[in-house]
């Protein structure tokens, strides 16, 4: 029987990306919390580290501007994390996951791989280089991707979340993206070994 994990993300759109990773791990997916914000996340952390205390749990949290780096967050947000919690940031966002893996991404939204960036964990706000980036696709995509403001200035579109869902479950390839990613990688790695000892309870 396989080990069932709980998820909590700070957006809805954000849980098809450790939903990949845990079945990549050999895991179960099971309930999504949180998905109402950073705020609402982070509030709530300490009761879905209680409830590890009997069951796993995933938790992915963006780094944003909260911290310098990866580590010091963690600690910030749960110094004292339950057996079975595995909290991990996204540098410096799950965005930035997104667009690690040049070839899936472009392909996906039909934009020049060299326009994507290289240095992924450099962007100080992913979501806003995506948009500018898909602002370029054919304009029926674009159109449904992004909307631009009268300040000309860029945000979600109609089909933004769910489009990039489809990314997500569809195209987008883990291994691949961990190649210029070093807190994805970090992130495989640790569910490899989170996963280890709850295969032996089974």
């Amino acid at each position: 029987m396989t080990v069932q994990v709980t998820l909590a993300t700070e957006g809805v759109s954000d849980q098809q990306v450790p939903v990949r990773l845990i079945v990549g791990a050999g895991l179960l997916a099971g309930d999504t919390y949180g998905r109402r914000g950073e705020g609402q996340l982070d509030q709530q952390l300490a009761r879905y580290n209680a409830a590890a205390m009997r069951q796993p749990w995933v938790v992915l949290h963006d780094l944003d501007a909260d911290e310098s780096c990866p580590g010091a967050l963690c600690q910030r947000l749960l110094p004292q994390p339950a057996a079975l919690m595995c909290l991990r940031i996204a540098v410096r966002s799950v965005e930035a996951w997104l667009l690690a893996d040049r070839q899936a991404f472009g392909d996906y939204f039909k934009v020049r791989q060299a326009s994507l960036p290289k240095d992924v964990e450099g962007m100080q706000q992913p979501k806003r280089t995506m948009l500018e980036i898909l602002s370029s696709a054919s304009p029926a995509l674009r159109d449904a991707l992004v909307r631009r403001s009268r300040q000309s200035s860029v945000a979600i579109g109609p089909e933004y979340n769910s489009l990039l869902a489809e990314l997500r479950r569809e195209a987008w390839r883990p291994d691949s993206a961990g190649q210029d990613c070093r807190s994805l990688t970090r992130k495989l790695n640790r569910l490899v070994a989170f996963s280890e000892p709850l295969r032996t309870r089974q």
